[in-house]
Protein backbone atom coordinates (compact mmCIF):
# COMPACT_ATOMS: atom_id res chain seq x y z
CA UNK A 1 0.00 0.00 0.00
CA UNK A 2 1.50 3.86 -0.79
CA UNK A 3 -0.02 6.42 1.23
CA UNK A 4 -1.31 9.06 -0.52
CA UNK A 5 -0.34 12.82 -0.01
CA UNK A 6 -2.73 15.47 0.02
CA UNK A 7 -1.18 18.62 -0.29
CA UNK A 8 -3.35 21.64 1.95
CA UNK A 9 -6.11 22.99 0.09
CA UNK A 10 -6.81 20.10 -1.67
CA UNK A 11 -10.51 20.30 -2.33
CA UNK A 12 -10.66 16.37 -2.00
CA UNK A 13 -13.44 14.61 -0.06
CA UNK A 14 -10.61 13.28 2.30
CA UNK A 15 -8.65 16.52 2.77
CA UNK A 16 -12.84 17.97 4.39
CA UNK A 17 -11.89 16.91 7.73
CA UNK A 18 -12.22 13.70 9.84
CA UNK A 19 -15.48 13.84 10.65
CA UNK A 20 -16.18 12.57 7.11
CA UNK A 21 -14.36 9.09 7.49
CA UNK A 22 -16.81 6.50 6.64
CA UNK A 23 -13.97 3.41 5.58
CA UNK A 24 -14.80 0.13 6.96
CA UNK A 25 -11.64 -1.24 9.11
CA UNK A 26 -8.84 0.35 10.73
CA UNK A 27 -8.16 3.62 9.39
CA UNK A 28 -4.90 5.96 9.80
CA UNK A 29 -5.14 9.83 8.70
CA UNK A 30 -1.69 11.25 9.08
CA UNK A 31 -1.62 15.01 10.02
CA UNK A 32 2.23 16.81 9.01
CA UNK A 33 3.33 19.84 8.50
CA UNK A 34 5.73 20.50 5.02
CA UNK A 35 8.83 19.79 4.13
CA UNK A 36 7.80 16.19 5.12
CA UNK A 37 11.41 14.96 6.74
CA UNK A 38 13.20 12.95 9.74
CA UNK A 39 10.68 11.97 12.29
CA UNK A 40 7.53 12.52 9.79
CA UNK A 41 9.56 10.38 7.38
CA UNK A 42 10.01 7.39 10.26
CA UNK A 43 6.22 7.89 11.43
CA UNK A 44 4.87 7.58 7.21
CA UNK A 45 7.11 4.28 6.77
CA UNK A 46 6.05 2.78 9.83
CA UNK A 47 2.29 3.49 9.18
CA UNK A 48 2.90 2.28 6.07
CA UNK A 49 4.62 -1.00 6.95
CA UNK A 50 1.42 -1.75 9.20
CA UNK A 51 -0.86 -1.08 6.18
CA UNK A 52 1.02 -3.39 4.15
CA UNK A 53 1.47 -5.59 6.63
CA UNK A 54 -2.67 -6.16 6.92
CA UNK A 55 -2.20 -4.20 10.52
CA UNK A 56 -4.30 -1.40 8.93
CA UNK A 57 -6.84 -1.32 6.47
CA UNK A 58 -6.05 1.86 4.61
CA UNK A 59 -4.21 5.01 5.38
CA UNK A 60 -3.80 8.34 4.32
CA UNK A 61 -1.34 11.49 4.53
CA UNK A 62 -2.66 14.99 4.66
CA UNK A 63 -0.62 18.10 5.13
CA UNK A 64 -1.52 21.12 6.78
CA UNK A 65 0.27 24.39 7.75
CA UNK A 66 1.85 26.09 10.48
CA UNK A 67 -1.08 28.23 11.78
CA UNK A 68 -4.81 28.77 10.45
CA UNK A 69 -7.14 31.35 11.20
CA UNK A 70 -9.69 29.70 14.17
CA UNK A 71 -12.99 31.48 13.20
CA UNK A 72 -15.96 31.42 10.65
CA UNK A 73 -13.86 33.10 7.82
CA UNK A 74 -10.93 30.80 7.94
CA UNK A 75 -9.87 29.57 4.55
CA UNK A 76 -9.17 26.43 6.08
CA UNK A 77 -12.62 25.31 7.37
CA UNK A 78 -11.68 21.24 6.86
CA UNK A 79 -8.27 21.70 9.11
CA UNK A 80 -10.62 23.48 11.92
CA UNK A 81 -13.41 20.95 11.24
CA UNK A 82 -10.71 18.60 12.10
CA UNK A 83 -9.01 20.08 15.33
CA UNK A 84 -12.40 20.64 16.28
CA UNK A 85 -13.59 16.90 15.53
CA UNK A 86 -10.03 15.73 17.27
CA UNK A 87 -10.55 18.24 20.73
CA UNK A 88 -14.28 16.72 21.23
CA UNK A 89 -12.60 13.00 21.11
CA UNK A 90 -10.03 14.41 23.49
CA UNK A 91 -12.58 15.92 25.98
CA UNK A 92 -14.72 12.90 26.05
CA UNK A 93 -12.23 10.55 26.97
CA UNK A 94 -10.54 12.89 29.61
CA UNK A 95 -7.59 13.64 27.25
CA UNK A 96 -5.73 17.06 26.13
CA UNK A 97 -4.86 17.78 23.16
CA UNK A 98 -3.37 20.85 23.47
CA UNK A 99 -0.63 20.97 23.47
CA UNK A 100 0.60 20.29 20.49
CA UNK A 101 -2.45 22.13 19.32
CA UNK A 102 -2.58 25.52 20.56
CA UNK A 103 -5.38 28.52 20.17
CA UNK A 104 -4.13 32.32 21.33
CA UNK A 105 -5.75 35.24 20.09
CA UNK A 106 -3.93 38.03 18.41
CA UNK A 107 -4.32 41.17 17.38
CA UNK A 108 -2.79 43.19 14.51
CA UNK A 109 -1.26 46.57 14.58
CA UNK A 110 -4.51 48.00 13.23
CA UNK A 111 -6.49 46.46 16.05
CA UNK A 112 -7.62 43.43 14.04
CA UNK A 113 -8.26 40.34 16.44
CA UNK A 114 -8.06 37.31 15.47
CA UNK A 115 -8.09 33.67 16.85
CA UNK A 116 -5.29 31.57 15.37
CA UNK A 117 -4.81 27.72 15.81
CA UNK A 118 -0.62 26.59 16.01
CA UNK A 119 -1.05 22.99 14.96
CA UNK A 120 1.34 19.90 15.63
CA UNK A 121 4.45 19.13 13.35
CA UNK A 122 2.48 15.40 13.40
CA UNK A 123 -1.23 14.17 14.91
CA UNK A 124 -1.99 10.68 13.62
CA UNK A 125 -6.30 9.94 14.02
CA UNK A 126 -7.21 6.39 14.11
CA UNK A 127 -10.70 4.95 13.20
CA UNK A 128 -12.20 1.84 13.73
CA UNK A 129 -15.33 1.61 11.43
CA UNK A 130 -15.44 4.91 10.77
CA UNK A 131 -15.50 5.85 14.94
CA UNK A 132 -12.46 7.86 15.87
CA UNK A 133 -11.16 5.70 18.41
CA UNK A 134 -7.41 7.70 18.93
CA UNK A 135 -5.70 10.66 18.77
CA UNK A 136 -2.02 11.22 18.83
CA UNK A 137 -0.61 12.80 20.71
CA UNK A 138 -2.42 13.18 23.25
CA UNK A 139 -2.26 13.32 27.47
CA UNK A 140 -3.85 11.79 29.82
CA UNK A 141 -3.19 13.65 33.42
CA UNK A 142 0.77 14.11 33.39
CA UNK A 143 1.32 10.53 30.52
CA UNK A 144 1.32 11.88 27.33
CA UNK A 145 0.67 9.30 24.42
CA UNK A 146 2.73 9.93 21.27
CA UNK A 147 2.52 8.59 17.74
CA UNK A 148 5.35 6.35 18.52
CA UNK A 149 4.10 5.05 21.51
CA UNK A 150 0.94 4.04 19.64
CA UNK A 151 2.84 2.62 16.74
CA UNK A 152 4.87 0.65 18.77
CA UNK A 153 2.01 -1.04 21.31
CA UNK A 154 -0.16 -1.52 17.85
CA UNK A 155 2.87 -3.36 16.46
CA UNK A 156 2.68 -5.44 18.97
CA UNK A 157 -0.86 -6.36 19.35
CA UNK A 158 -2.35 -5.59 16.64
CA UNK A 159 -5.93 -4.95 18.64
CA UNK A 160 -6.75 -1.59 19.17
CA UNK A 161 -8.65 -2.50 22.21
CA UNK A 162 -5.15 -4.40 23.81
CA UNK A 163 -3.91 -1.23 23.54
CA UNK A 164 -4.27 1.40 26.94
CA UNK A 165 -3.51 4.46 25.05
CA UNK A 166 -6.45 3.85 23.06
CA UNK A 167 -9.80 3.96 25.05
CA UNK A 168 -11.87 1.07 24.76
CA UNK A 169 -15.22 1.08 22.99
CA UNK A 170 -17.71 2.75 25.18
Amino acid sequence: MVAELHEEGSDSAANRGDEEVEAAGVLARLWTRRPVSGQQIEVIDRVSALASGGGLDDFDVQTWPDKVVYSGHTQRSDIVETYETVSAWADEHDRAVEPPFERQTVTSLVGRTEEILTLPVLCLTVYEDGELRGVFPNQDGDRTCGIMDFLDAYESTGDLDAIDVVPAGE
